[in-house]
């Protein structure tokens, strides 16, 4: 015995229980399930997506490019939007925690995210390697030994014995 039955209005097609009594637009069967209790699938009852298939994928275009530039979005832009959603309470917090004289580390963390985020120069503190004297860096080229005997040197010389 077989599950399917006979479509009537295509002999030789069969159609599955519990599914679509209609036919797509090439004549087959449809195999979407039918809304509670209807014979026919939202699609063919011109509901949800198919009672207007062109707002629907326009909608559903807008969405994804929404997601995507989401997706997309640097963590300065985030936070920028953030900050400028939120600019008076962070405005307010940061004068409360300045009045109070707290969380000193916390406003630095703060300032550095601020100065990033709205693309303030940053300060950089540059080394500059000066030239070694030469008695310096004799002394760093002498082997542990010799330095040694340096310090006795220098030492007794100090207290007044004989090098």
């Amino acid at each position: 015995m077989s599950d399917t039955a006979e479509s009537p209005d295509h002999p030789g097609l069969h159609r599955l229980p519990g599914r679509c009594q209609a036919s797509t637009r090439d004549g087959s069967p449809c195999t979407a399930f039918p809304v509670r209790g209807e014979q026919l699938c939202a699609g063919h009852l011109g509901r949800g997506l198919a009672a207007n298939p062109a707002a629907a994928a326009a909608q559903s275009a807008t969405r994804r490019q929404e997601q995507a530039r989401t997706r997309k979005k640097r963590p300065q832009e985030v936070y920028s939007e953030a900050l400028l959603e939120n600019a008076e309470e962070f405005a307010r917090r940061l004068v409360e925690i300045g009045l109070r004289g707290e969380d000193a580390a916390a406003l630095r963390a703060i300032e550095a995210l601020n100065s990033r985020v709205l693309d303030r120069p940053k300060e950089t503190v540059e080394q500059v390697k000066l030239p070694v004297p030469e008695e310096l860096q004799a002394v760093r080229d002498m082997s542990r030994e010799e330095r040694e005997e340096l310090w006795r040197r220098l030492h007794a010389v100090e207290e007044g014995l004989p090098a």
